[in-house]
């Protein structure tokens, strides 16, 4: 699971009456986790449960029907929202009274709960605002954090109000949202940003999807019959936060180093971006850094991966530990080549005294010179611990095309300006928020969660739960505008969770802006083909 192995572990050894030294967990390589891994199942218990009592080895499994059944939801919500604005579009005030489904349990539903009130000012500034949460419980499967926990539900809010306001002020919608933006030189009632410039962004995106022209390629559209809709949204990433993350570095016999971490992916790539950390700071190959992660045997603490939070707070301990473990690497040279700790250099993977470059040891040399004196492998552990905050930002467009006989949606063109603060790896920060658009477009049209009237679920397999392919899907562009974050060493913001968050508001504002001329309103997300059906049949619509 990609829970934490340390909480796994704690958990595990109380449910067993047994000492946490007695309990190791090993989390392995596993698909997707998204939050709903990030927690504790009852058959976790039971399968220890059962190998202890049987003396053997025991394996457990679900289905996918199990798996619809039993694993833990999130997005479902109602909200009564209200924007005041001045008449030349400057918002003044936002109230909000909504409802959670909390499912049959607590759970950690609070998170997303939580996270939706943070959340509903998206990136705007905001004077006045007025929350009222309530979490209901229902039989239906417990609510838990899903990728995005809560941001989602919050930016959906105020963007689908933005869309009205400017419908009702006759302002344009891109004009509305660049007048309410935060700026530096604004008062912000719900966060201080740490860096980045959400204006410039927001026009970046504007220029990359030619929205000036737009308006006349939507008219040029509507006149073969054709209705194609523009949907723009604005999001921020609230990510890293409290807590810290450990960093264990090993020298192996034959050169390599090992770095172990508490923090587990599922996907993201953290290994290689944790092994880039570390030889850029040792200066070595990347590929003489192995990384281990999720393993109580290989160091001692850790918390997980959720929140967006592993280079946060993985990487900067990776790029201390790696500091402070060079240290200890030319102390060891030192000694061999009898000198000062100090004296030593080490470049393009060699220690040397300075000014004697001809005699040289390398990181090979130094383990071996260890075990001929008899002594252990050279080790250092190092922790990252914050309270600090890191936000991202990012610019959402999407244009679509509506068939009105089918309610059917086509997505046409999907373009992002992304700010993830310092990126490690550019193809794995791609990866992810193109990877959360993808994901986020599918709840967007496609994933819904069906009950009847006694709480039943309909939807048990994918047969009934569709998935976007590749033939329903827009190519994704992801252009990055970053500005590093002062509140971490690394300058890093957390990229895991950033392009699922306006999915939903985005589409809608773009099947809502192609039926402009036949007067849909869309308040519900996703916009299946079934709800685009009754919305486009409406006749109560004014």
């Amino acid at each position: 699971a990609t829970q934490s192995v340390f909480g796994a572990k704690a958990r595990i050894a109380d449910f067993l009456h047994l000492e946490p030294s007695q309990v190791d967990v090993v989390s392995p390589d596993v698909g997707g986790g998204f939050g709903a891994k990030n927690g504790a199942y009852p058959e976790e218990f039971l399968v220890t449960w059962a190998a202890m009592t049987f003396q053997r080895p025991i394996k457990w499994s679900g289905d996918r029907f199990e798996e619809f059944l039993s694993t833990t939801h999130e997005r479902e919500q109602v909200h009564h929202a209200k924007l005041g604005l001045t008449r030349t579009g400057y918002i003044v005030a936002l109230t909000d009274t909504f409802y959670q489904d909390q499912g049959a349990y607590p759970n950690r539903g609070g998170i997303p709960f939580h996270h939706t009130v943070e959340n509903l000012m998206g990136p705007y500034d905001i004077p006045h605002v007025a929350v009222h949460g309530y979490m209901m419980l229902t039989n239906k499967v417990p609510q838990a954090p899903y990728r995005g926990a809560g941001r989602p539900q919050g930016h959906f809010v105020i963007e689908r109000l933005l869309d009205r306001a400017a419908d009702t002020l006759g302002m344009d919608r891109a004009a509305l949202r660049m007048k309410n933006l935060h700026t530096k030189e604004s008062p912000v009632l719900h966060a201080n940003f740490d860096s980045g410039n959400f204006a410039a962004t927001f026009q970046k995106l504007l220029d990359l999807i030619e929205y000036r022209t737009f308006a006349d390629r939507q008219r040029e559209a509507l006149q073969e019959g054709r209705y194609v809709g523009l949907g723009l949204a604005n999001c921020v990433e609230i990510s890293g936060g409290s807590g810290f993350e450990g960093a264990r570095f090993i020298l192996g016999c034959d050169g390599t180093v090992e770095l172990s971490t508490g923090a587990v992916s599922h996907g993201q790539g953290h290994r290689t971006a944790l092994a880039q950390v570390t030889a850029e700071e040792l200066g070595i190959s990347v590929g003489d850094v192995i990384v281990h992660e999720g393993d109580t045997r290989r160091i001692g603490r850790g918390i997980g991966t959720f929140g967006s939070r592993t280079m946060i707070m993985a990487g900067n301990a990776a790029r201390q530990g790696a500091r402070e473990f060079l240290s200890k690497l030319q102390a060891a040279a030192a000694e061999k080549l009898e000198a000062a700790p100090a004296d030593i250099a080490f470049e393009h993977g060699h220690f040397f005294v300075r000014g004697v470059p001809s005699i040289t040891m390398t990181l090979k040399d130094v383990a071996q010179f260890l075990m001929e004196e008899g002594r252990a492998a050279l080790a250092h552990e190092a922790y990252y611990q914050s309270q600090s905050l890191a936000y991202g930002f990012g610019s959402h467009a999407v244009i679509v095309e509506v068939d009105t006989n089918l309610a059917a949606i086509r997505l046409l063109d999907y373009r992002i300006v992304h700010d993830g603060g310092r990126i490690i790896n550019p193809l794995l920060t791609d990866g992810q928020v193109i990877g959360g658009a993808v994901q986020g477009l599918g709840t967007a049209i496609f994933e819904e969660m069906i009950y009847d009237e006694t709480g039943q679920p309909l939807t048990t397999s994918f047969l009934d739960y569709p998935l976007p392919g590749s033939a329903e899907l827009p190519d994704v562009t992801v252009v990055h505008t970053n500005f590093p974050s002062p509140n971490n060493p690394e300058g890093v913001k957390g990229v895991g969770e950033a392009g699922i968050i306006p999915t939903q508001a985005v589409v809608l504002s773009a099947v809502e802006n192609a039926l402009a001329a036949i007067g849909v309103r869309l308040n519900d997300a996703p916009i299946t083909p079934n709800r685009l059906f009754h919305a486009i049949s409406d006749d109560s619509r004014e």
